[in-house]
């Protein structure tokens, strides 16, 4: 049984239909009432014998808005064996928190980033090694013949929303220098509603006629194969990231520097951000505690002070565009 948000459970039940039975969608809405936090605990104390519960990060009370069910289904689902892990350098956990547990894994500050703090608890948890990069064939519902770059415009908070004005100076530029390609493509991804305001956006374009939304088209599963045979994923900060680095998609990442340490920059180099000169220059000059301030997500500078020609410039470099 897995317990996930929304747009986690579509993958779930595409890649993990064989060990998953059951998927319980973390709407915080919902689930952080008292009445169904109840019933859902009961209804699987009743249906499972669970030998082992996992939840994969202890957040302290408050810090978010999945903390109270974490907490509350940790504490009352009866199990064997229950396992956690905290981040030392996230400050702010109760140690009652941790009560519920059998096994508490810590990881140091050196650490940080959230998909290898992920890899490494579930190697050490299960005793099995996992590799970085797994590779899974998925139906093709775009051309692969097509030399196309993909676009992702959305992410879920305003903070990391790129405006449309700057998306369209850049965008232009692609279509202008593939203007004489007849094999290009332009692929825009999104969820269902966004897909009205995609469509809206490229009827504004210089060339719409070569751009394909399939934003709400299609399904979550067959994305990272639309992106694995992508020339490059150019993006906000969002979940589509970090599925293009997983099948080896480059990327550019336009990003304000939101979530800096915990879901970006990869320590590996191998997705490009482009940051507000204000963010690079406090990262220069940030002492410990600015850094743990950025860590837990309270950065807001403003992703439009990215000039739309510095991003154009990468682009180039990265496409080696003359």
């Amino acid at each position: 049984m897995y317990i996930c948000p929304e747009k986690q459970s579509e993958l779930a039940k595409t890649y993990d239909s064989g060990y998953i039975d059951e998927v319980i969608i973390d709407n915080p809405a919902v689930l952080n009432q008292n009445s169904v936090l109840k019933a859902i605990m009961s209804s699987i104390n009743k249906k499972y014998n669970v030998e082992l519960l996992v939840n994969l990060r202890c957040l302290p009370l408050g810090h978010c808005k999945y903390s109270k069910a974490h907490y509350y289904l940790s504490k009352n689902i009866k199990a064997k064996e229950k396992i956690t892990s905290v981040i030392d350098f996230t400050d702010g956990y109760k140690e009652f928190q941790l009560l519920p547990f059998d096994t508490v894994y810590k990881t140091k500050t050196p650490d940080l980033f959230e998909i290898e703090h992920r890899r490494k608890f579930f190697e050490k948890a299960f005793d099995v090694s996992i590799p970085e990069n797994i590779k899974t064939d998925l139906p093709i519902l775009v051309n692969l013949n097509k030399f196309y770059i993909t676009i992702s415009l959305f992410a879920t908070t305003n903070t990391r929303m790129y405006s449309f004005e700057n998306w369209k100076i850049i965008i232009n530029k692609i279509l202008d220098l593939y203007k004489c390609d007849e094999n290009f493509e332009l692929i825009f991804l999104g969820s269902k509603k966004e897909s009205i305001l995609i469509d809206e956006f490229i009827y504004g374009l210089n060339n719409p006629q070569v751009c394909k939304n399939l934003a709400g088209r299609i399904s979550l599963g067959v994305v990272p194969e639309i992106l694995r045979n992508s020339k490059l994923l150019l993006s906000v900060e969002t979940g589509t990231v970090h599925i293009a680095k997983a099948v080896g998609c480059p990327v550019i990442c336009i990003s304000n520097g939101m979530y800096w340490g915990h879901y970006q920059p990869y320590p590996d180099g191998s997705v490009e951000y482009i940051y507000p000169q204000k963010f690079i220059s406090l990262l220069k000059q940030a002492d410990l505690q600015t850094l743990k301030e950025l860590y837990i997500f309270n950065n807001s500078i403003d992703i439009n002070s990215i000039d739309p020609y510095s991003v154009i410039n990468l682009l180039e470099n990265t496409l080696k565009i003359n």
